[in-house]
């Protein structure tokens, strides 16, 4: 795929999507360098924020009412010209820094005054829509303790849930930049002294979860002690703690005395938020929650256009059903009741037309009113399934959620089964028992009365029926962190491009042109369809669909 690292082909690729949009029957409004995007539907209105060269949107969502989508354009605007006049003022001003530059160098002055002797590197960068400055510095004061004087120069923080970067701290009276990161770093003396101490804790243990948890507490222990200047670790020694996580029993020790003890606080930028509920993430981490949001808001994007799709074929068919049942009924209406056919009459042809023409128009209108009963379930499904698609952002998690329930329903079948096939134990125990597992007492009669088979408890065969469910959970699982690595394919055939998507989940076919009707017949057979979103004949993604492809395009 074609890296768009060039600002040439950004407006390339933006302007091509702009006329997509378009012909799409978005609704087109340029204000200074913000383009607006908006669609209306039945009881919808969709709007899209494209701001400078940035080729993903700003802004996508969905809204019920008209008004609540103006006033966000309105707000949009505003926020657009206050940051132009900010940037004009500051340029006017002599000795003129971009936005970034400034609150760089305001940020190693103040962080040069509080922390004396500390040797600070703060760096800025500008990139499409927006700046950012990233302090570094090796061991000396936590991060949180350098955060409290550094938040206040972020002006805003990216709000994930609708995916756009809001304004909820801007000032007029220090420079600021789109996003200001913090990232503390370990001296060699001191990851070799956390090393040692980890390696002696670690000796005589082989629990790798034992492991894992000791190691995340080494990096806490750091996070939360500050260094003092020149101090060096004379070694980690005991906090007197008996109860708590594992950091909580260690401390480091400074040759010299001990560092003081700081309550980490957190300046929170949004005034209304609390330590408790808002957490400072890297930009890195902005970047790639933004990234996944992306993904997930495009997916239910794609479902609820999928069950709008089927809502309005299901409305389609269903004027078809009624408009050939009111036809029915008008031809109808023209023969008297019980009227017979006269043979040899004048009216024998006209009559038998017309009862043919009735019986074809009700024919009709039964099959339509059928497919609209199926487009309806079809609408139903894609708004309210419980299916995990392999194309959801969120499969993975879903699935880990879905292969925990099934470990925890064979752990306590088993331990039913163990209980109800229990020789030595009276009934009215049993089923206390079951019940102190979580069954209710109706449940636990059911499971100590025998089936037809004079069989107790759950059968062999829901046991390994779990087992099999549980094996192909895992290896969708498996399946899905492998296409989380994989990077999509290109092949060309006879002038036709096919591109194995791990992306969307799909095998792509794409034609410069519409493709012969042969061809668009052997697709369909082989479950290829057009997709008027991507603009390709597209089927779900696996080696078969593309060795399918590559023949269909051979012949």
């Amino acid at each position: 795929m074609q890296r768009l690292n060039t600002k040439a082909k950004r407006l390339e690729y933006l302007s091509y999507q702009f006329e997509s949009l378009v012909k799409n029957g978005y609704k087109k409004q340029t204000y200074k360098d913000v383009n607006f995007f908006t669609q209306a539907g039945p009881g919808w209105f969709l709007l899209k924020v494209f701001q400078g060269t940035s080729t993903n949107p700003t802004h996508f969502v969905k809204y019920r009412d008209e008004s609540r989508m103006n006033d966000k354009i309105e707000e949009i605007k505003q926020l657009f010209d206050s940051r132009e006049k900010s940037k004009a003022e500051r340029k006017a001003k002599k000795g003129f820094l971009t936005g970034a530059a400034a609150c760089s160098a305001a940020i190693k002055k103040e962080l040069k005054k509080e922390f004396p002797g500390v040797k600070f590197s703060v760096r800025s960068d500008t990139f499409s829509m927006g700046d950012s400055v990233n302090i570094s510095w090796t061991d000396g004061p936590t991060t949180a303790e350098v955060e409290k004087f550094s938040d206040k120069y972020q002006y805003g923080r990216f709000d994930g849930m609708i995916d756009m970067y809001e304004n909820t701290n801007s000032r007029d009276d220090i420079p600021q930049a789109k996003y200001v990161s913090a990232n503390r770093e370990k001296s060699e003396e001191t990851a070799k002294k956390l090393s040692e101490f980890l390696e002696t804790s670690l000796k005589d243990s082989d629990d790798w979860q034992i492991k894992r948890e000791k190691e995340n507490s080494i990096y806490r222990i750091f996070n939360k002690t500050s260094f003092p200047v020149g101090g060096k670790i004379k070694e980690i020694g005991r906090t007197g703690e008996t109860c708590g996580q594992y950091e909580y029993f260690y401390k480091i020790v400074f040759e010299g005395g001990e560092a003081p003890e700081k309550k980490q606080e957190v300046k929170n930028r949004d005034p209304e938020k609390t330590e408790e509920n808002e957490t400072f993430v890297s930009f890195e981490e902005l970047i790639e929650e933004a990234e996944k949001q992306r993904k997930i808001n495009e997916y239910n994007q794609r479902k609820a256009e999928k069950a709008e799709r089927y809502k309005e074929l299901a409305e389609k068919a269903k004027n078809e059903s009624d408009t050939a049942y009111k036809t029915a009924k008008q031809i109808g209406d023209f023969i008297p009741m019980g009227q017979p056919i006269l043979v040899g009459h004048h009216s024998e042809g006209r009559h038998r037309r017309d009862l043919n023409r009735i019986d074809n128009n009700m024919k009709k209108s039964v099959q339509a009113d059928k497919k609209a009963e199926y487009y309806e379930q079809k609408a139903k499904n894609a708004e309210n399934s419980n299916v995990i698609s392999s194309d959801d952002p969120q499969a993975i998690e879903k699935l880990e959620q879905k292969l925990a329930g099934l470990q925890k329903a064979h752990e306590l079948m088993k331990e039913a089964n163990k209980i109800v096939r229990e020789k030595h134990t009276l009934s009215a125990a049993k089923v206390k028992q079951l019940i102190e597992l979580g069954f209710n007492e109706e449940q636990a009669n059911e499971i100590l009365k025998p089936d037809y088979a004079g069989r107790v408890g759950f059968a062999s065969y829901a046991l390994s029926n779990n087992s099999q469910n549980m094996a192909t959970v895992k290896k969708r699982i498996q399946q899905l962190e492998k296409a989380e690595t994989e990077e999509p394919t290109e092949i060309e055939i006879n002038g036709v491009k096919i591109l194995d998507n791990p992306d969307l989940n799909r095998v792509q076919v794409f034609f410069d042109s519409i493709p012969p009707a042969e061809t668009r017949t052997e697709l369909k057979k082989n479950g290829f369809r057009w997709s008027p979103r991507n603009k390709a004949w597209q089927s779900y993604r696996n080696q078969y669909q593309v060795d399918r492809a590559k023949r269909i395009l051979q012949e």
